[in-house]
């Protein structure tokens, strides 16, 4: 008995090997765009860990930069990978790069109030909250005539970490209103 081998040509073999190529390519294509980001984030560092970031819709304080995936914790308690990719191809803002950070809120007053007096008693129940930082001192400034009520901008600098901001806002916010 005689035994049939098919002809393998070179020709063919290249083209096995480029589809080969071409299909490996696509496969691993997310790995590597992942792995390159990754890379570029630890070398470039625009944040740490223990930083509170916000990126690609999600918020919270960075846990891990793996090579994959940067680990963010929610500030409500959950675990968040995203893929490094998508963390490099987007705006990232920083929370706590900087120490300190500004805050505002909008204070309404009836037309018939002097607005130079409110702003004045607005900024001197400010310098009360400790939290408030004094240099740059708290702001109050009149930033529109609404409908009902002169608006108020109330402007003032202070920790820059998640809970803290919370807080003296709500400090800054009840001693306003005291």
């Amino acid at each position: 008995t005689a035994a049939a081998f098919p002809s393998v040509k070179p020709v063919d073999l290249l083209a096995g090997l480029g589809f080969f190529s071409v299909a490996v390519g696509f496969a691993f294509q997310d790995i590597l765009e992942n792995t390159l980001s990754g890379v570029l984030l630890l070398i470039r560092q625009p944040f740490e860990g223990g930083d509170q970031i916000e990126v690609h819709g999600q918020t919270g304080t960075v846990q891990a930069i793996t090579i994959r995936e940067t680990r963010i914790k929610t500030f409500d308690g959950q675990l968040v990978l995203i893929p490094n990719r998508d963390v490099y191809k987007n705006v990232i803002r920083v929370q706590t790069h900087f120490p300190e950070r500004r805050l505002s809120f909008i204070v309404g007053i009836a037309f018939e109030n002097d607005a130079r007096q409110a702003c004045e008693i607005i900024v001197a129940s400010l310098v009360d909250v400790d939290e408030i930082a004094s240099n740059p001192g708290p702001e109050a400034l009149v930033s529109e005539l609404g409908s009902s009520t002169v608006n108020i901008d109330v402007r003032f600098w202070c920790a820059s970490d998640q809970h803290a901001t919370r807080v003296v806002l709500n400090g800054a916010i009840n001693a306003v209103k005291e």
